[in-house]
């Protein structure tokens, strides 16, 4: 096993547990102050934001451990009494063996479906963006290298967006483009992500350039990256390494979606499944769905007069979508050609 130590605020450190041969996150350990409350902790709503996207987590106050499998305790041991004299407690140092153990197995189940990998997207978009919207809403973080970075980034966007965000929303953003461009690196990648490492912007392809700066100008050096954003992301990694990428494109090629299916198809199902999780309204019908109006055109987008225009192509999921439909309205192979041309 390797380990790998960083300050958090919420604890006086976290211990990253990593496989040394495949060096793959097995999970953490937070340790609180030796006086602290284990039961109070473990029912805080942190932890409980950590357990949905952490599936395996030890919390210590040195005297007691509590191991947290999928939000539930799976295990508990006490080694000293609140006197710090030994637990004389039956089988005390068995049970904190057993806990050592559990925890070192736990298995990570693969993300094989794409209901599966869009739920896991969003939970992590999700965390990320709140663990953001935490850390830039203190003001004793001002001084801070990511901190100016990350503001600087928010009032350039704005900027170059022409339109007026709110630090929260910002996060959002953010936190959806860094998951997704993540995902979209991972499917270009014959290899896992290191998850003992945090470089993982660096391996995006040269195609994703514009994200990879947008991202890059928001995170910096890893030597400054502040503890709870090291944690969020080393757990995305993680979760983008249980993706069984050809279960899933075989599930978008049994739909006739091939293969650039996850890459394009997924976008509009993980910003819903995200909205839900902010608990905002269902996302209105747009983007991969037309609506139906009425401009006297009875050959819809087959109408010569007609042209389709994409504001905000980001992936081209709109514009690939009005293609595909336009290509199956087309009656003959004349009319297809007609469609390519244009």
């Amino acid at each position: 096993m390797k380990t790998e130590k960083i300050e958090i605020q919420e604890y006086l450190m976290i211990f990253f547990i990593y496989r040394k041969v495949s060096k793959s996150l097995v999970g953490f350990v937070g340790c609180k102050k030796i006086t602290a409350d284990l039961k109070e902790i473990q029912q805080s709503e942190q932890i409980k934001k950590y357990s949905e996207t952490i599936k395996n987590i030890i919390i210590t106050n040195y005297r007691q451990f509590i191991l947290l499998q999928e939000g539930k305790i799976k295990a508990q041991a006490s080694l000293l009494e609140n006197n710090l004299e030994i637990s004389e407690a039956p089988n005390s140092k068995q049970n904190l063996i057993n806990l050592f153990m559990d925890f070192l197995s736990c298995d990570y189940p693969h993300i094989k479906t794409k209901k599966e990998l869009v739920n896991a997207l969003a939970k992590q978009s999700f965390y990320y963006s709140g663990e953001l919207k935490r850390y830039m809403s203190n003001a004793g973080n001002e001084s801070e290298n990511f901190y100016r970075k990350f503001n600087e980034l928010f009032k350039d966007f704005q900027v170059s967006m022409q339109y007026r965000y709110d630090i929260a929303d910002f996060c959002g953003v953010y936190a959806q483009s860094l998951v997704y461009g993540l995902l979209l690196t991972r499917l270009t990648k014959s290899t896992e992500f290191d998850e003992t490492k945090l470089d993982y912007l660096s391996e995006m392809p040269y195609e994703y350039r514009l994200l990879y700066e947008f991202l890059n100008m928001g995170c910096g050096e890893s030597k400054y990256l502040p503890g709870i954003v090291v944690v969020a992301l080393k757990n995305i990694a993680k979760n983008i390494n249980l993706i069984n990428i050809a279960e899933i494109n075989h599930e978008f090629e049994k739909e006739g979606k091939g293969e650039s299916g996850i890459a394009v198809y997924l976008y509009e199902d993980f910003l819903k499944e995200y909205d839900k999780l902010k608990g905002t309204e269902e996302r209105k019908e747009s983007g991969v769905y037309l609506i139906k109006t009425k401009f006297n055109k009875s050959y819809g987008c087959l109408d010569k007069d007609v042209k389709v225009l994409d504001f905000a192509c980001g992936t081209g999921t709109f514009i690939n979508s009005v293609y595909e439909l336009m290509l199956c309205k087309s009656q003959s192979p004349l009319e297809r050609q007609s469609v390519k041309k244009r």
